[in-house]
């Protein structure tokens, strides 16, 4: 068996339970890596605690523990401060945490400006949906020049041309101004969720 192609591996654990699964996925590193198929991820939401992370243990880590191969990923504790550009700088080291399997993120709550989520979003190509629940920072630096540029950014990288799904809930500082530019931006849009926002009108 552990001879057998991650593929065909993959097919089988697709007919397991989740605690068969995990059962499966500790007998070897083939087992394990195959456990961790995008197919098998599906309806599972990978939370990653960016609040753990600090420079002196960062040498320490081992990135291949942290490679997330879930279409949903949830990043919780990220905090333009305290972790977010060692986030950036681990992962563009090889945690891949995000990248091009991404297709569901969520930020809620997080302390982030537009500069670190532009480069947060270059990372998921094929994203499809967006959770900013309560992300006031990135909106309170809408009349900044830094925020042109992030929607000049994401409209030349084509950043967010997949999004189907976005969700703006619990946001401050929202205006008819900024949600002309998400949908420039979001030409594909098809769900927003605006529940417990006040839009201001200028």
């Amino acid at each position: 068996m552990e001879t057998l192609p991650t593929e065909i591996l993959s097919h089988i654990f697709f007919y397991l339970d989740i605690s068969s699964r995990k059962d499966a996925a500790c007998v070897c590193q083939t087992w394990y890596c195959a456990s961790l198929h995008p197919k098998l991820m599906q309806r599972t939401m990978f939370t990653f605690d960016v609040s753990t992370l600090n420079e002196e243990k960062s040498n320490k880590i081992t990135f291949c523990d942290l490679i997330c191969k879930s279409p949903n990923v949830s990043l919780v504790g990220l905090d333009e401060n305290l972790n977010a550009k060692l986030f950036i700088k681990l992962h563009k080291e090889g945690m891949q945490v995000l990248g091009k399997h991404v297709e569901q993120l969520s930020l809620k709550h997080s302390n982030i400006l537009d500069g670190t989520l532009l480069q947060i979003l270059s990372f998921c190509e094929n994203l499809q949906g967006l959770d900013l629940t309560g992300c006031n920072s990135i909106f309170m630096a809408c009349r900044s020049p830094l925020f042109q540029h992030l929607t000049s950014s994401c409209r030349e990288l084509k950043i967010l041309r997949n999004l189907k799904k976005l969700n703006l809930s619990s946001s401050r500082y929202l205006n008819n101004n900024i949600m002309s530019r998400i949908a420039i931006l979001c030409p594909n849009i098809e769900s927003l969720s605006l529940a417990s926002t006040n839009i201001l009108f200028r």
